[in-house]
């Protein structure tokens, strides 16, 4: 439904230790996108805001029921990045932020969230609630001789390993991008991907990252020591 000009969006929650999974809990949200991840102390977990720029956290309640208990703006103004690049035109409003994927290091502290419309990854600090730095994805941010070069627009998925080492997915670009955490964040690495990477996800040990490619119908394989696709998988069901 609508409420004051915004969508009723939900988060929904399942007990998954039955079958079938038994619904729990439906909690409301003005807006979201793709972005959602726990704390792995399992007491919170954060989802996107989408066009509100924001990331929103639930927390567990004294009932073991949970509830959206704060959220964290991340700041940015329309239009910047990619498309405040773009020609508009007369009557048309500059494109909003939107927030997409979001990961959390092994150690709770910190949360990167992906800024699809504005091309960056920001950080945020996940017990002061606010934002503690953002770093431009694209090549010419870091090195104005490459000003123009396309890298990192529309990020759209994170993964992190540890406390020390992130990637990024870069749909439009067809690349992955891989950052270190520590001392600074930093671009380390752009890892090419033949098709458009979306949602990533790392394995136990760190050592392979898996990334879903749309208009491929594939999963690539990255190993992360190296940071090359070592294998591609088919996801299309045999014919016949």
């Amino acid at each position: 439904g609508v409420r004051g000009g915004q969508t009723s969006e939900f988060v929904l929650i399942y007990d998954a230790s039955v079958f079938p999974v038994r619904f729990l809990q439906a909690l409301p949200l003005p807006n979201t996108f793709c972005g959602m991840e726990w704390n792995p102390n399992g007491n919170e977990f954060y989802v996107s805001g989408g066009v509100d720029d924001k990331i929103y956290i639930f927390a567990l309640n004294d009932d073991n029921t949970f509830s959206r208990h704060a959220s964290v703006t991340l700041v940015h103004a329309h239009g910047k990045g990619l498309l405040s690049e773009l020609p508009t035109h007369e009557g048309m409003e500059a494109p909003k932020p939107m927030v997409g994927g979001i990961a959390v290091n092994r150690s709770g502290t910190t949360a990167l969230v992906a800024n699809f419309y504005n091309d960056s990854v920001s950080v945020v600090d996940l017990k002061s609630r606010k934002t503690t730095g953002e770093l431009d994805l694209r090549p010419g941010a870091s090195d104005k001789s490459k000003s123009g070069v396309a890298g990192g627009e529309y990020p759209y998925w994170i993964a992190v390993r540890g406390d020390g080492t992130a990637w990024v997915s870069s749909p439009r670009d067809r690349e992955i991008v891989v950052l270190r955490l520590a001392p600074s964040i930093a671009v380390t690495a752009r890892i090419p991907i033949q098709g458009q990477p979306n949602r990533i996800l790392l394995n136990k040990s760190g050592t392979r990252l898996y990334a879903a490619v749309d208009n491929a119908d594939e999963v690539a394989v990255v190993d992360t020591a190296s940071n090359k696709v070592v294998q591609t998988l088919g996801v299309v069901a045999p014919v016949g």
